[in-house]
């Protein structure tokens, strides 16, 4: 059961009428996702992968070996296989570059308990 109260409003002359109806001032259908809405989203996340994983990898290479070598052998086939096509899905990207950055944070922690 529905139960409206009138409600005071301003006209455009700026007196005061009452309604019977309650104001509609915005009215959302609810979020109804197309195919190119989803593809931009799959895009956005598949760049911010692939801008995470690098820099999160050159720590944890570089905490895990101590020098810059581990980092630059395997940084040139990362390079190779991306430039030849192969890559993997936009969460699997992510997924590895927070690995990475959870792998470089615990060695460095590791590291100086040990000091």
């Amino acid at each position: 059961m529905l139960i409206t109260l009138p409600v005071l409003a301003v006209t455009a002359a700026g007196a005061l009428m009452y309604l019977d109806y309650p104001l509609r001032t915005f009215v959302w259908p609810g979020l109804a996702p197309d195919a190119a809405f989803v593809l931009t989203r799959l895009a956005l996340l598949s760049a911010a992968g692939v801008l995470a994983v690098l820099p999160s990898l050159a720590p944890a290479l570089g905490e895990i070996g101590r020098t810059q070598r581990l980092f630059q052998a395997v940084y040139l086939p990362v390079w190779y296989l991306a430039l030849n096509g192969l890559t993997a899905p936009a969460p699997v990207v992510i997924g590895v570059a927070v690995v990475f950055a959870c792998l470089a944070f615990a060695a460095h922690s590791l590291r100086h308990a040990r000091r």
